[in-house]
């Protein structure tokens, strides 16, 4: 497989980011987008699900 490519994640929010560490955890180079120009302070989840916590406990922005 090609990994040559950048694959464009749309949004920057739980989903988008992790998508991009999935991908990247992969070999992928995501590039991410996001309508904000920068973090907000006010949170749109009204619940983070214990199986939802569970399939991203391994997936690491940078290096232990």
């Amino acid at each position: 497989m090609n990994h040559d490519s950048t694959i464009l994640v749309c949004g920057a929010g739980p989903v988008g980011l992790t998508a991009a560490l999935e991908l990247a955890s992969h070999g992928l180079r995501p590039r991410i987008i996001d309508s904000n120009d920068g973090p907000t302070d006010l949170s749109k989840a009204l619940v983070v699900w214990r199986r939802t916590l569970k399939s991203i406990d391994g997936l690491v922005p940078f290096e232990r």
